[in-house]
């Protein structure tokens, strides 16, 4: 399933076009800044600052002009006036994925069964903020062991303890689910006849069995698990892993 949409219209106000020597050519409808409706562009588009790594030894006269230092997050300055605004914010992904697939299959031979089933959810970005390493006290307590920026390792996608993260970090998190297995096995009906049993089937299954994110690496890509701050320092938690059952059943018919 491919999932495209985009906004073709929206209140009617209209404002001016101009070249790059500020003349007017022509007008079009405004967009919604507020709530970051663009017309033409799918609402579910981050529309934020870039991110391109971290500040590392050597820049801190760089990193000051956006009141920062080596270890915090570096994002990209667009129009290079060494100010962080809406004029600096680019389109950066989606925040649902752009198509989702499923395969299910079953494979007979003789009297077993064994099941399948694989989904995919793909081309969806999410905020992890926690790579920023300044919430919840990180320099005395953590619930999760992750890596963190310091001048002997002067990594790119975690920044410094404690660090002031000016923006938001937004990683892949497109992932593939091996959701669920199953085994199961007729009894010969030369055996049933025998204790006046017209039919038994022994099934076994597992679900949640495994799954493969290349760029999500902080739990279970489909849930979350942790706890996230947003620029506003609002938190919200995404939900908790996903848990794998195993389920062993035996079918009667009398």
């Amino acid at each position: 399933m491919i999932n495209r949409r985009k906004i073709v219209k929206l209140y009617g106000d209209m404002i001016d076009v101009k070249d790059a020597q500020g003349n007017i050519i022509g007008q079009k409808e405004a967009d919604d800044i507020k709530n970051r409706w663009f017309i033409g562009r799918d609402p579910d588009q981050f529309w934020d600052y870039e991110r391109t790594g971290v500040w590392q030894n050597g820049e801190e006269i760089a990193a000051a002009k956006y009141g920062n230092q080596p270890g915090d997050f570096k994002y990209k300055d667009q129009n290079g006036d060494s100010v962080m605004t809406d004029a600096d914010r680019v389109f950066l992904g989606y925040k649902s994925p752009r198509f989702r697939w499923t395969w299910r299959n079953d494979f007979d031979y003789k009297a077993f069964t064994f099941s399948i089933f694989i989904y995919s959810n793909w081309g969806q970005r999410e905020q992890f903020n926690r790579s920023a390493n300044n919430n919840s006290f990180p320099d005395r307590s953590s619930d999760y062991v992750q890596p963190r920026w310091t001048p002997n390792n002067p990594i790119n996608d975690y920044a410094r303890i404690g660090s002031r993260n000016i923006g938001t970090n937004y990683v892949e998190r497109s992932f593939i689910r091996l959701d669920n297995l199953s085994l199961s096995y007729g009894l010969p009906q030369s055996f049933l006849k025998k204790i006046s049993i017209q039919s038994a089937r022994v099934s076994a299954a597992v679900r949640n069995v495994a799954f493969w994110a290349p760029h999500w690496k902080y739990g279970d890509p489909e849930s979350g698990g942790f706890r996230t701050r947003n620029p506003d320092g609002n938190e919200y938690t995404p939900g908790q892993p996903t848990p794998r059952t195993y389920n062993l059943s035996i079918n009667l018919t009398l």
